[in-house]
């Protein structure tokens, strides 16, 4: 492996190993692929995922609902040990608000216990549950809803998806009472607090996400590139085949992609489109000067002497 990478900075050397076997050649751009990812990855990771794009406060940071934070319950204050409700005070409190896409999202502050009025309705933390004055029962099924309970937070997408995070990056407690004081901009850090809860599994998403799309990209991205370079002829001669010219391609992305990964870990360009640059010109350029410099095809009309 080692041997095989030394071959890749030279166009002598990168052509050199247009017969290697397949096996180091895959391993090379599973390990160039994860050095291309790595500079974006890290970004990810420091601002905590893709929030505009993944966050399950979304519709709310785009328009904040008239309920947040005037119709929040006073007194009730997030830490990282939980939700601590004040004592004699185990009220559920459940808003809703409607997006521009006519999308409903729910908030469900201190679930499992029962709410005033006529037809009583209990908020539990797998469903709700509302009881008719005859005493009948019916379930509903949890949708865009997101939960704060006393130990952790719970997020209940669609197609039945369920999320659970907890308390542990709340930096400084948040009352609710203060909030309501300091007004919308303030309601900010409730959403913080919920997007936190889970931006262990959103990092995870994302990462997972972007390095998965930078493997297939890279690998259209080889097969196209290895396809074009048959049709290079040199002296009227055929180089290279489909086979050789995979080889040549991964080997010519090493430099590219070393000088992407220093570029993004020392933020010099932005991470993203420089990569892309880089693999849509430089890689290339790379390739075809390794077939024509490393390539060693006599014309057919000249005969030579040894």
């Amino acid at each position: 492996m080692i041997k095989f990478l030394s071959k890749c900075f030279t166009f002598k050397g990168i052509f050199s190993v247009r017969d290697y076997k397949k096996g180091p050649v895959i391993l090379l751009f599973i390990i160039l692929v994860f050095v291309t990812s790595f500079p974006l990855n890290m970004a990810i990771i420091k601002n905590n995922g893709w929030k505009s794009l993944n966050t399950v406060t979304h519709s709310w940071r785009t328009t904040l609902p008239s309920w947040l934070p005037q119709d929040l319950p006073n007194d009730f204050v997030i830490s990282k040990n939980g939700l601590e409700t004040p004592v004699g005070n185990d009220t559920t409190y459940a808003f809703e608000s409607t997006d521009a896409n006519a999308l409903k999202t729910r908030l469900v502050i201190n679930p499992t216990k029962e709410n005033s009025g006529i037809s009583k309705t209990l908020y539990t933390e797998n469903n709700i549950l509302t009881f008719d004055e005859a005493g009948n029962v019916s379930s509903e099924n949890y949708e865009r809803t997101i939960l704060l309970c006393k130990d952790k937070i719970i997020y209940y997408g669609t197609n039945g998806q369920i999320l659970k995070g907890n308390y542990h990056n709340v930096e400084q407690p948040i009352n609710f009472t203060s909030l309501k004081l300091n007004g919308k901009e303030e309601a900010i850090k409730l959403l913080d607090v919920i997007d936190g809860a889970f931006s262990d599994m959103m990092i995870f998403s994302n990462l997972a996400i972007n390095t998965g799309t930078q493997l297939i990209l890279n690998i259209i991205f080889v097969i196209v590139e290895a396809a074009i370079f048959m049709l290079v002829r040199i002296k009227y001669q055929k180089v290279t085949t489909f086979s050789q010219n995979i080889n040549i391609v991964i080997a010519s992305m090493v430099i590219p992609s070393l000088i992407s990964f220093l570029a993004g870990i020392l933020n010099i360009i932005e991470f993203s489109s420089f990569t892309v640059v880089l693999f849509q010109l430089i890689a290339p350029l790379i390739a075809i000067g390794a077939i024509y410099k490393g390539s060693d095809i006599k014309d057919p009309n000249i005969k030579y002497s040894a």
